[in-house]
């Protein structure tokens, strides 16, 4: 948990000081932009392998609900799935 929480926060101090804030040349900014904290975290347990099931113990969240945050990571990052989301996240040196 703690690695997912250095990676939020990492996340949202590089956000805070718009190193990934869209500009009209980085389409990976407006992408990452988009993604709540809580996406974030679960992007972070996604890039780590963790299965629907243990980020929901992870998280104290539900599977189902676990699956909405999935869905909406991919649509925001304009992806088709899991796979696609975590090389998304490696391709940007995240």
């Amino acid at each position: 948990r703690n690695a997912v929480n250095t990676l939020v926060k990492d996340l949202d101090q590089r956000l805070a000081r718009k190193k990934y804030i869209p500009n009209s040349h980085n389409e990976t900014g407006k992408r990452l932009a988009k993604l709540t904290k809580t996406e974030l975290e679960v992007l972070g347990l996604l890039s780590k392998g963790h299965q629907n099931k243990e980020i929901a113990n992870e998280m104290y969240i539900s599977v189902n609900t676990v699956k909405s945050h999935v869905s909406s990571i991919l649509r925001k990052l304009g992806v088709r799935n899991r796979a696609q989301a975590v090389r998304y996240v490696y391709r940007c040196g995240i």
